[in-house]
């Protein structure tokens, strides 16, 4: 044999280790990659973006029924205030004293507190 000869066969197992070599690593290393975007379909982007949109909507419509709720009762204690105030008032007008006298909203009167 030829040194010639001799350095191809040797550049040609060289290479073949080499080719071994490279897919080793292709085989570890592609099953390790992950994809860094993974791109879903229109209609799946879609029904997101309604969703989203429906759960916003509602969110908001909570905060104003909060807001409603809170004001409502608001002018409820007011409202109670104002008309015990004016029982109070009245009570007084009439020269009755409350802890003897009830009064009925049904019928608007002032009733005797029967005591056993």
């Amino acid at each position: 044999m030829s040194v010639a000869t001799e350095v191809e066969a040797v550049a040609t197992e060289v290479k073949e280790a080499v080719v071994s070599v490279v897919e080793g690593v292709k085989a570890a290393v592609v099953p390790e990659a992950k994809k860094v975007k993974v791109e879903i379909s229109a209609e799946e982007k879609l029904f997101l973006r309604d969703t989203e949109a429906v759960f916003l909507r509602t969110q908001i419509a909570i905060r104003d029924l909060q807001s409603q709720l809170k004001d409502a009762t608001n002018k409820a204690v007011e409202a109670t205030k104002t008309h015990s105030a004016k029982v109070e008032e009245l009570a007084k007008a009439y020269g009755l004293d409350l802890k003897d006298y009830a009064f009925d909203h049904m019928e608007a009167v002032f009733n005797l507190i029967k005591k056993a």
